[in-house]
């Protein structure tokens, strides 16, 4: 892209360290601003982390309203290339919805996000999160999110970063909008220095399900002791991990919990032999395999039982859930 500046909204560790990336990959311009948004704080172990390696050249990091550790971003004026880490975001889509002109649009990885994205604006369907009960109103900003990005989709301005993999249907979708993809294995971050995790062999990449109330927390439990009478784990929790479960992990025998930790991409990325890595469906299972995999470290994805689920959770929303696994394994 041609413009000198972009502005890029993240409001996951996953989001931020995409936008990190695309920069250095060279597609957003020169100049990054990087604006976070941390009302939970579970982003700043991830931003502390990448500012520790050493953020490339032109990122200038800002914060929202709700991001207290780091000084607001003021209005963007001009023309700037419009970054979204997260299309399906009410944040992200009025922001991009009160530009007066919209130039060039970057989506981002989010994980499984970034598929149903693409399907959504494919299918000319409103932009809201799968499985989510929304008001008449937030599907009005959803569907006007869609067309504006259909706009620049089909007048060449919309471009897909992704770590996802190159499936036929994702390729038919991008080509019905005539969008641009690039598709990468985390290149900056791989070529990181890093320093290996202590000692434990065994890894386990924690879930959000059980916060999600996707799934029931007992038999989840009893997963993690399972792994550890196998051996010493070394737990991380997902971000949106609850304190009463944590704290229930850490107390199993054999289980080190990883506290204030940066996404599993940044902190499991020198991991050496003879580790493994173990996990529900996620999308860490398709972030981590092609850093761990050069470095002899195996990533094991594992099925959620049936009797796991809570009746909250519809099958179609199940399917969306284990997509990852089914991805991690069809891929060579």
């Amino acid at each position: 892209m041609s413009h000198w500046r972009s502005v890029a909204y993240a409001e996951s560790p996953l989001q931020l360290l995409n936008v990190v990336e695309a920069h250095a990959y060279g597609i957003l311009g020169p100049n990054c601003e990087l604006v976070v948004r941390d009302p939970n704080g579970s982003i700043a172990p991830t931003l502390s982390a990448l500012k520790e390696i050493g953020l490339p050249i032109g990122i200038k990091v800002f914060g929202s309203k709700d991001t207290p550790q780091t000084a607001k971003h003021t209005t963007p004026k001009g023309d700037y290339v419009h970054v979204l880490g997260d299309p399906f975001s009410g944040q992200q889509q009025s922001g991009l919805l009160r530009r007066n002109r919209v130039t060039d649009v970057v989506i981002v990885d989010d994980g499984l996000n970034t598929f149903a994205a693409v399907e959504a604006l494919a299918a000319n369907r409103a932009m809201v999160r799968p499985g989510q009960v929304v008001s008449p109103a937030r599907r009005t900003l959803g569907l006007a999110m869609t067309h504006q990005l259909r706009r620049a989709a089909f007048s060449g301005r919309l471009t897909v970063f992704t770590a996802m993999p190159p499936t036929e249907a994702f390729h038919q979708e991008l080509a019905v909008l005539d969008a641009h993809v690039v598709f990468h294995q985390y290149p900056w971050l791989s070529s990181t220095p890093t320093a290996m995790p202590a000692g434990n062999d065994t890894v386990v990449v924690g879930s959000g399900f059980v916060a999600d109330g996707h799934i029931h927390q007992d038999p989840y439990v009893e997963w993690v002791r399972e792994l550890a009478r196998n051996g010493p784990v070394l737990y991380y929790p997902h971000r949106r991990t609850t304190t009463p479960l944590r704290r229930h992990i850490a107390a199993l025998d054999g289980v080190s919990v990883a506290y204030a930790s940066a996404s599993v991409e940044v902190s499991l990325r020198g991991l050496n032999p003879p580790a493994s890595v173990h996990m529900l469906p996620t999308t860490a299972l398709i972030t981590l395999t092609p850093m761990l995999s050069t470095r002899g470290v195996p990533v094991v994805g594992h099925q959620v039982p049936s009797h796991w689920w809570t009746d909250q959770t519809s099958p179609g929303v199940r399917d969306f859930l284990t997509r990852p696994l089914s991805l991690f394994e069809s891929q060579p």
